[in-house]
């Protein structure tokens, strides 16, 4: 097991955008010193950021980004590069590279990402034994989301065994090294 799939956001434009953007950094450089590679949606914003802590510390990136009129390609940070001009094949190609996923701050596109594969798994269209793991506080109102989803009883399957959260990098890499050791 050796690549993160990492879903994130493109515009950190809020109050919190700084601290977002350190912590997606520390992220990156913290998958390069782990021998992880980083693979994500290629584009700005802590797309871009955690690309460049995981390249600074000469790390591997493997971008997966769209690319078309609206789209032009903007992040340097990357060993490899694949350009799709639609989203949904973009998305295939991040689901299929991934060995496991993590998520930092993002918008719509992040969760919609993070519940593709907690729904997909379930569904035992793609074979992951890890859940995903979601980084930082940010993350707080969705987890109360998802226990209120699993307490109103809408949730079919086992929502604890498909989400973690964990508060800092570090702790991701943590679960990361785990969940290495065991595949």
């Amino acid at each position: 097991m050796k690549n993160v799939t990492v879903f994130c956001g493109s515009h950190p434009r809020g109050e919190n955008g700084e601290v977002y953007r350190k912590l997606a950094v520390e992220m990156g450089k913290l998958f390069a010193e782990n021998d992880f590679t980083c693979v994500n949606g290629g584009t700005t914003g802590l797309m871009e950021d955690v690309s460049r802590g995981t390249i600074e510390a000469d790390g591997e990136v493997i971008s997966i980004a769209l690319h078309n009129k609206d789209f032009p390609i903007a992040n340097k940070y990357f060993t490899e590069q694949e350009l799709f001009e639609e989203l949904v094949p973009r998305q295939q190609r991040l689901i299929e590279l991934g060995d496991v996923y993590l998520a930092l701050p993002g918008g719509i596109g992040t969760f919609y990402e993070i519940l593709e594969i907690v729904s997909r798994v379930g569904l035992r269209e793609i074979d992951c034994k890890f859940p995903v793991i979601c980084v930082g506080g940010y993350f707080k109102k969705f987890k109360e989301l998802i226990r209120h989803i699993d307490h109103e009883g809408f949730a079919w399957m086992d929502l604890d065994a498909s989400l973690l959260f964990v508060e800092s990098p570090k702790d991701a890499i943590v679960e990361l090294k785990r969940m290495r050791d065991f595949a």
